[in-house]
């Protein structure tokens, strides 16, 4: 009997252990108007005597600071962590709980890192997503801000200009230290925003600013630190993208109402869908408005050869609440070592599509999470779906395509034309031509620079025809501008349409007469000047313009 009672003993003691590493402590939600509800319990803090002066947030500081066991994560959405069963029964009792949840432990979502991989090895997943379009139209997604919440990242020569100083919620003695000490974080952030080198690899968005938040120095982290590292990413950071390659099956308000929190403030939050490769929902990537990405594996490792040998990775999550599929298995990507190595998981996924976020806002700024949700959807390749025999619970819309997303995106423009890019002190800018069918004949480049009155002080047109899908580099540095130089760009214009506004008026007249006069203008559209045909601008341009303005039957050229 004896024996029996130690076995029964010893299994509810593994089973209260295997329970209690579920979750580590109690998140809690102090409730509004805290100064009132500590009532007669107020005598408790040492600073007691202080509190009429505080608001609620000073206070959920202060019950921090006087409580071991309890830790502040977010004062100003009123969030702590209680540590133990007694001191959630302690907050309780002192009358100031709103609501609290376990602050279950997440898993991320990366495996199988193998050393030695090399650039070669990106090609496959790089050509497959269509990730040149958005390079050859200039699109590098310049100075946007990614939060990668996850174990740091290891400042690799690759990356390490493209890094902003973030924080480290692990060892509170060492806030500055964000240094991956697993690995996950590095591959994850070298896949957004590795530069384009020779070093090592290059990342979607390679001029993108990553901001590590390290939560993890093992491959699980509590939900409390997400949590406020979230919060931090949008008030502390101004992040423009979160990137969550963690998750776990348990749905926890705390860690949606962070996320929601992002979302409404313009945030575009992105996750990984999961490794478990059942229908089981994981969370963040499961909550509605987030965007769960999905895990593309490749029979082939040679893009050339992929053709329809893509399909969903086995250990994918397959689920409704998949939006989106990006290659995530025999990624090649940065590690913690310096060296590049292969990893794999939805983990690896979800940056590609935080990536090009990235890229969406350097476009658009004001572009949010419904969004980019719907066009990354919309113009997601969804042949898949037919050629691998897996469905939407696998693929979501179907695989990522940058070309498509950006078409889509800048649908109703003939042509994009970037912002000035600087690359290694040359100034550059791109054009370039969003029809899938449609050659542009006449593309005319108007380059035009101003002194620092406002005053145009150098302008010239340059015309070019453009293939479809094709991209034109103008080295502005080359032709003697400099970087507050500005280029406008007008499509296959009409005769007689001297300012390119699309419309013959009185003030094509003024932009001829401004020509003749020497008066530089950056409306003028150089090649519709010889109205008359005759060979040169002159005043018979003008009245030849003025004649066809008056309703005479004029021949424009």
């Amino acid at each position: 009997m004896r024996k029996l009672l130690f076995f029964i003993l010893v299994a509810i003691l593994l089973t209260l252990s295997c329970f209690a590493q579920d979750y580590n402590g109690y998140i809690i939600r102090i409730a509004d108007d805290t100064m009132s509800l500590l009532g007669s319990n107020i005598s408790e803090l040492s600073g007691a005597s202080l509190m009429g002066d505080m608001d609620d947030s000073e206070v959920v500081e202060l019950i921090s600071e006087e409580f071991d066991t309890v830790k502040e994560i977010n004062s100003d959405h009123m969030l702590v962590k209680a540590e133990d069963d007694e001191t959630l029964e302690m907050l309780m009792e002192m009358g100031v709980v709103e609501s609290y949840e376990k602050d279950y432990f997440l898993e991320l979502h990366g495996y199988d890192v193998t050393q030695n991989a090399n650039y070669d090895d990106q090609k496959w997943y790089l050509g497959c997503i269509n990730a040149d379009f958005a390079w050859n139209a200039g699109i590098f997604g310049d100075e946007v801000r990614v939060a990668v919440i996850d174990s740091g990242v290891y400042p690799h020569k690759d990356i390490e200009n493209n890094l902003i100083k973030g924080k480290n919620y692990v060892n509170e003695s060492s806030p500055d230290d964000t240094t991956d000490n697993v690995g996950h974080g590095t591959s994850v952030a070298g896949i957004i925003a590795s530069r384009c080198n020779d070093l090592a690899t290059v990342g979607i968005a390679f001029k993108t600013k990553v901001v590590p938040l390290k939560v993890t120095d093992s491959k699980e982290l509590s939900m409390s630190l997400a949590v406020k590292a979230i919060y931090d990413a949008v008030d502390t950071y101004n992040c423009d993208v979160i990137n969550m390659s963690f998750g776990d099956t348990n749905k926890s308000t705390m860690l949606e109402d962070a996320v929601m929190y992002a979302i409404s403030r313009g945030v575009i939050a992105v996750a990984s869908a999961g490794n478990k490769g059942n229908t089981g929902y994981m969370y963040p990537a499961s909550f509605d408005d987030v965007i769960s990405v999905a895990n593309v594996c490749s029979s082939y490792l040679n893009y050339v050869q992929y053709g329809s040998g893509l399909c969903i990775s086995s250990s994918s999550q397959r689920n409704d609440k998949i939006d989106i599929a990006a290659p995530g298995t025999g990624i090649a990507a940065i590690s913690k070592t310096g060296s590049v190595a292969d990893v794999s998981g939805t983990s690896f996924s979800a940056p590609m599509v935080a990536a090009v976020a990235a890229l969406a806002k350097s476009v658009n700024p004001d572009i949010g999470q419904s969004e980019f949700q719907s066009l990354i959807k919309q113009s997601a390749n969804s042949s898949y779906l037919t050629t691998s025999g897996q469905d939407e619970t696998a693929w979501g819309a179907g695989l990522l395509d940058i070309e498509a997303f950006f078409k889509l995106m800048l649908a109703g423009k003939d042509c994009y034309v970037s912002d000035n890019i600087v690359i290694d002190d040359e100034v550059f800018v791109y054009i370039t031509n969003l029809s899938d069918t449609k050659r542009i004949e006449d593309c005319t480049v108007v380059i035009s620079e101003r002194d620092s009155t406002g005053a145009i002080i150098k302008t010239e047109n340059i015309s070019k025809a453009l293939d479809v899908s094709q991209s034109l580099e103008i080295s502005l540095t080359e032709l003697g501008y400099s970087s507050l130089t500005t280029v406008r760009v007008v499509v296959d214009h009409m005769p007689g349409d001297v300012n390119g506004d699309g419309e013959i008026t009185t003030m094509d007249v003024m932009a001829i007469l401004k020509y003749i006069a020497k008066y530089p203008d950056d409306s003028t559209i150089e090649s519709a000047l010889d109205v008359s045909g005759d060979g040169e601008v002159s005043t018979l341009d003008v009245m030849t313009l003025l004649r066809y303005l008056a309703g005479y039957p004029v021949d424009l050229h």
